[in-house]
């Protein structure tokens, strides 16, 4: 299967099992603060962007 690339453009629209993945890939104190990782993904903000890739398989 081909990967597939897409962007999350609302942290509504975002699986939480991507947000779990975010949270158990990052050290604590190197990751964005949930509301603030929100706030970049539900602001458009251009020099944000938040994709994810999916190979098959879970998220």
């Amino acid at each position: 299967m081909k990967p597939e690339f897409i962007k999350i453009t609302s942290h509504e629209s975002m699986p939480i099992s991507i947000l779990s993945l975010y949270l158990l890939a990052f050290p604590a104190d190197e990751r964005r603060p949930c509301h603030h990782l929100f706030s970049l993904i539900d602001g458009g903000e251009p020099a944000f962007d938040f994709r994810v890739i999916y190979a098959g398989g879970g998220v």
